[in-house]
């Protein structure tokens, strides 16, 4: 309870609550009236009735025919004006018909200081409390409205609007402006965002006639750019906090937002909306910004999301027949929530809280759970099969492998045993023994790397050439050959292991050594378009003199079938086809 030796007069208007050093005690602000004076009081009522200000003269009014004080009051709540991290107790005073009772004001609550502007000639409040310009220091936005009271001649007079924006010590911002008027109205309005604030006006000339929103240039101090030229019927700031935008409604019936001279958005409601307040702040519903809008047929609130977006809609229609008004509040006792609307009589609601609200976020939580483990336990599975398929592919390439070598090493050594011991036969030792010496180098050649199916070209040449040497020896004169490598042929690509020798050693067996002239054999290298091409020529008899003459058990094709076997191997490893 506040015991007071002042009249308040008009509750609402005179009374405010606010916590100005941040102690977590909220004090009780109250304008009111002795006599002829206005004065302000200040005292924390759950701090044991501690009087901050008992009585602060703000200023005298004029007293009506009842000898009450004529005046009245808007309290803007508290601010930090001056920056020292205490806020300050922001108000405005409008004498009723004492034109020189009308100002802004604020109150210095730690050093108890009053600070005020110059006597305007215009009924104003505060709309707005904004460091638009990031200089640190807070920019006050006022309201003006031309009664027609005053000469025109007076400063300031109230005969016509004003477009005005203050700085922190209530001093001019920016030059201010008048607008034609006929009991009319300006609202002065900062939009946008922290580091981009646009200034405009909501503007209307006289009673009844729309309203236009007009864009201020900050260089040229003058507005310039104007948007719903006299086509506004309300604009609503809307914030979160952080971002301020203007909800504007139009004559047609449309809904705009805007965020700055060049940003407008139409916005459409699903429910007919009636709320005509200057600003909507944000709630925080489900851990997001939301704004409540009251709305007609039905009677209720709706509850839209930063998009406008409906969340939820809270119909009243069954509790008043009235409309809803735009004032509100959310009442906090003990552990009870309720909310306090206004329509054709007072509302309140319990608010209450869903028992399974914060079960969602596990309920979602254990459903992505469950697919990402399906998911993981899918691909696990695949890449288990992939990687099975590949080792058996892989194992089955090994097993073909050493089929293949199993077969062409007999074959090989087979035929170089059989040269060896004809120049034995023949009693040509030195012979042998260089054979013998050749041989051994061969064996070398085929034995390293023996688990790779591919070499490279040039080491392919080179058991080649190994290999005819040896062949060489044994023929002597019946048998020569050259080998011709083209400059820009690529050596190092890869093929089938002993590929050339097989096709080499055929020719000798069956074109070469069933000739009765001397036998040649030319092995030519050379690149071609997109590959390389190997040619091997020879002098013999030919492939049909050969097959006349071939024997029932000559295992003429037996070379030809690995030679086969081979390039496919190669083609599965490699992807390159010979």
């Amino acid at each position: 309870r506040m015991k007071l030796d002042m009249d308040v007069g008009r509750l609402f208007s005179r009374i405010s609550l606010g916590d100005f050093d941040g102690n977590g005690k909220k004090e009780l602000y109250c304008l009111g009236t002795c006599n002829d004076s206005v004065f302000l009081r200040t005292e924390e009522p759950l701090n044991n009735d501690k009087v901050l200000i008992n009585r602060m003269f703000i200023t005298t009014v004029d007293l009506d025919i009842n000898k009450n004080p004529s005046f009245r009051s808007d309290i803007f709540g508290l601010h930090d004006m001056n920056g020292d991290h205490f806020k300050d107790f922001v108000f405005s005073i409008y004498g009723n018909f004492n034109i020189n009772k009308r100002f802004v004001a604020w109150v210095d609550l730690h050093n108890q200081v009053l600070h005020r502007t110059r006597n305007f000639h215009f009924p104003s409040y505060v709309t707005e409390i904004k460091d638009v310009d990031g200089d640190g220091k807070k920019e006050v936005f006022l309201c003006s409205m031309a009664p027609n009271n005053a000469d025109s001649a007076v400063p300031f007079s109230d005969s016509k609007n004003w477009f005005m924006v203050l700085n922190d010590t209530l001093g001019f911002k920016y030059p201010p402006l008048s607008l034609p008027s006929h009991y009319g109205g300006c609202t002065s309005l900062a939009i946008g965002r922290p580091g981009k604030y646009a200034l405009a006006a909501d503007y209307y000339k006289a009673s009844g006639v729309k309203r236009s929103i007009l864009f201020y240039d900050t260089h040229q101090f003058k507005l310039k750019k104007s948007v719903f030229r006299n086509n506004v019927t309300n604009a609503t700031l809307v914030t979160d906090g952080k971002r301020i935008q203007l909800l504007v409604h139009t004559s047609k019936g449309k809904y705009f937002l805007l965020s700055g001279p060049g940003s407008r958005r139409q916005i459409t409601f699903d429910y007919a909306i009636t709320s005509t307040e200057k600003r909507i702040h944000g709630i925080q519903f489900k851990g997001k910004t939301a704004y409540f809008f009251s709305t007609a047929n039905p009677n209720g609130l709706l509850l839209v999301n930063r998009k406008f977006k409906k969340l939820a809609f809270l119909n009243i229609s069954t509790f008043t027949n009235g409309p809803i008004f735009e004032y509100f509040w959310k009442l906090h006792h003990g552990r009870k929530t309720q909310l306090l609307v206004y329509g054709d009589k007072p509302h309140l609601f319990d608010m209450k809280r869903n028992p399974f609200y914060y079960t969602w976020p596990l309920v979602y939580l254990a459903v992505f759970g469950l697919i990402l483990g399906l998911v993981l336990l899918l691909s696990y599975s695949q890449k288990q099969r992939l990687k099975k398929k590949q080792e058996q592919e892989k194992q089955m390439l090994r097993l073909q492998l050493i089929t293949i070598k199993g077969q062409m090493r007999p074959h090989f050594i087979f035929n170089a045993l059989n040269s060896i011991m004809a120049n034995i036969n023949l009693g040509q030792y030195d012979i042998a023994y260089k054979y013998l010496g050749k041989f051994s180098r061969l064996l070398r050649l085929l034995y390293s790397e023996e688990e790779k199916l591919s070499v490279t070209l040039a080491g392919e040449i080179e058991f080649v050439e190994n290999y005819l040497e040896i062949e060489h020896l044994r023929f002597k004169e019946k048998l020569s050959f050259e080998i011709i490598i083209n400059e820009k042929a690529n050596l190092q690509i890869l093929i089938p292991r002993m590929l050339v020798q097989i096709f080499v050693e055929n020719a000798i067996k069956h074109g070469l050594r069933k000739s009765q002239r001397p036998g040649h054999l030319k092995i030519e290298i050379y690149p071609i378009k997109n590959g390389t091409e190997i040619t091997i020529e020879d002098n013999g008899i030919g492939r049909e003199a050969a097959g006349r003459i071939k024997k029932p058990f000559d295992s003429t094709g037996y070379g030809l079938k690995v030679v086969n076997d081979m390039t496919s191997m190669h083609k599965k490893q490699t992807g390159i086809e010979v």
